[in-house]
């Protein structure tokens, strides 16, 4: 089947009053009804569903004056095209989450936290939420995500409590932890820590009270990511480097590297399946080309190649290989960014996210696009991809304690 990717024209001509399609409309009008009556809303857009284009409108339909869009960086230009597409009259400013402490809060009248699961912690409050909060709190807030509680309800809570219009007004996230959490603590060293990741079944009926549901099926997306796992093989080479690296020292050339920390050890062997490894200020290549070699043999190199990777060091080797291809961070770029064009779609190395592997798999889905887009992910048979692929795609993180039982069994 031969696919037809989405030009502008194709997104105007399709979408009814001029900028914005029926799904949109509808859902953008209850997120005004909901801000006017209560200060607060909360948008749960599945991926490519057009969250970015149904906020401009309820912002359009509030009339307000100056709008602030806190946003991943990556998703900066999407929004600034956005805006540019429906010809919007509402001033709104786009940036992203760590500008919140530059900002004067008497300079707007309306805040939007896109993609807001990235204020999803738990326990005690990040900087990035106190930067934030300082300029959203006496604001009306909308929060748009397609995760905004995938890993745990109890995420909502800092997403939320930015703003005194937030429906859930506890003095902490510990007093919000009584009332919705059920304890699940672990003993690490000696140490009982509570991981604030189990919450009562009625905290997710609450919280369907107040969100605002917009699915693939609404926006009339037709097409689905489909995952294809291809396994390589590790040299002998790059397995005794993994073997060296669970024993406590690895040498390549004159660099040393140290396994100080459990963390440290499993970063390492992940870096190593895919060819690099970073080593105090220097992003080394091992020589072990296996992995890029596979893609390249597989996929070739062009332009319609999108190819994701996770670190640094991964991305040194890519750049050796690959002259055509985008080459995209498997984390900055799981959000905010478009691939429908791209006719292949690979990801070598991920970080530990079930999160963040739920919207970088969704990179390639459109409104436009019709039939599935296929999202190759490299795994390897020595290092820790395929656990880690195994836990993300069940929507779980790969935690420390998920690596000590693969490591264990190894």
């Amino acid at each position: 089947m031969t696919i037809q990717f989405p030009s502008r024209e194709m997104i105007e001509e399709a979408a009814p009053s001029g900028a914005f399609f029926t799904h949109q409309i509808n859902a953008s009008e209850e997120i005004a009804d909901r801000i006017e009556r209560n200060g607060f809303a909360a948008l749960a857009g599945a991926p490519r569903s057009g969250k970015t284009a149904t906020a401009i409108r309820a912002c359009e339909l509030l009339h307000k004056d100056s709008v602030l869009v806190f946003t991943p960086k990556a998703a900066i230009p999407g929004w600034h095209s956005e805006i540019e597409r429906t010809g919007t009259k509402v001033h709104m400013t786009v940036t992203n989450y760590e500008q919140a402490h530059k900002l004067d809060p008497d300079d707007y009248d309306f805040v939007i936290l896109d993609e807001s699961h990235r204020l999803g912690n738990r326990g005690k409050p990040t900087k990035r939420v106190i930067n934030i909060a300082r300029i959203a709190l006496h604001k009306h807030l909308l929060i748009m995500s397609g995760t905004m509680i995938i890993e745990t309800p109890l995420a909502i809570y800092y997403q939320q409590a930015i703003s005194e219009y937030g429906p859930f007004q506890y003095q902490s996230f510990y007093k919000f932890f009584q009332k919705y959490g059920i304890p699940n603590t672990i003993n690490i060293n000696g140490r009982t820590i509570e991981q604030y990741n189990r919450a009562k079944p009625e905290l997710e009926w609450e919280i369907a009270k107040f969100v605002i549901p917009m699915t693939q099926e609404d926006a009339g997306i037709v097409g689905s990511a489909v995952d294809e796992l291809h396994s390589v093989k590790l040299s002998p080479e790059t397995k005794q480097m993994i073997k060296d690296v669970k024993d406590g020292v690895l040498e390549i050339g004159d660099n040393e590297f140290i396994v100080e920390s459990l963390m440290a050890e499993r970063s390492a062997i992940h870096q190593l399946e895919y060819g690099g490894l970073k080593i105090g200020d220097k992003y080394l290549e091992t020589g072990a080309d296996e992995v890029a070699d596979y893609i390249l043999e597989t996929f070739g190199d062009h332009d319609k190649l999108a190819l994701m990777c996770h670190y640094v060091s991964t991305r040194q080797v890519f750049q050796r290989k690959f002259k055509k291809a985008l080459l995209l961070s498997s984390n900055a770029h799981a959000e905010g960014v478009d691939l429908s064009a791209y006719s292949d779609f690979v990801v070598a190395g991920t970080d530990f996210s079930g999160a963040k592997h739920a919207q970088r798999r969704e990179r390639g889905i459109n409104m436009m696009r019709r039939g599935d887009c296929v999202v190759h992910f490299i795994v390897t048979n020595g290092g820790i991809s395929r656990p880690v692929y195994n836990a993300v795609t069940d929507k779980k993180d790969f935690n420390l304690s998920q690596y000590r039982k693969w490591r264990g069994k190894q």
